[in-house]
């Protein structure tokens, strides 16, 4: 009887271990299920907005539109139409835009910088003078607007005079004080707008 006890513990034994090298093996193999599936994959992630809602980002999608901005900030051709110069144009050539360009005003709507804009940024006040005295920047940026549609235009200005029907012509419309960032959005929200991207 004994080495029927004898037999059957080491028949236990035997089925513990065999269950725990399984176990172990198992875990191996689903392991290597996981980090092939991962690799597989577009990993995703998980961030909040600027509203704090969580929202899931695919990396991969990240390294296309930050190549497809890379892209853009070499092609797009900026233009700043304004009486004086301001801090903007160049905080928007430190992020990294190539093309920014400045003209004090614009008397003629073919002119070159105007017909080289993608993107044209137009004051609202002492510009435009010669061609629209009433309505000088809103004037200008509403014609520029009207005879090169595919051009995306945005007034600005430190006084917003938002009533003027002339600026439902204009894709935007920023105030002069706006944060840099504000800037950056437009341009590139609107930028992919003139290539059909």
């Amino acid at each position: 009887m004994t080495e029927g006890i004898i037999v059957a513990v080491i028949t236990a034994i035997g089925v513990i271990l065999a269950a725990f090298v399984g176990g172990v093996l198992k875990k191996k193999n689903n392991k290597k299920q996981e980090q092939q599936i991962s690799q597989n994959q577009t990993q995703n992630v998980t961030v909040n907005n600027f509203l704090g809602e969580k929202v899931e980002h695919d990396s991969n999608d990240e390294k296309k539109d930050s190549s497809a901005t890379s892209n853009l900030k070499l092609k797009l051709q900026i233009l700043f139409i304004d009486d004086e110069k301001f801090k903007m144009m160049e905080n928007i050539k430190k992020a990294g835009w190539q093309n920014v360009s400045y003209k004090k005003d614009i008397t003629n709507l073919d002119d070159p910088a105007i017909l080289k804009a993608h993107i044209v940024f137009v004051d609202i006040n002492g510009v435009g003078q010669n061609l629209f005295p009433k309505n000088q920047g809103i004037g200008l940026a509403a014609a520029i607007k009207n005879k090169y549609s595919q051009k995306q235009v945005c007034i600005y200005s430190a006084e917003p005079h938002m009533l003027d029907p002339d600026l439902k012509k204009v894709d935007y419309t920023l105030q002069k004080n706006a944060e840099p960032i504000q800037f950056y959005n437009f341009i590139e929200e609107f930028g992919h707008k003139c290539f059909n991207e």
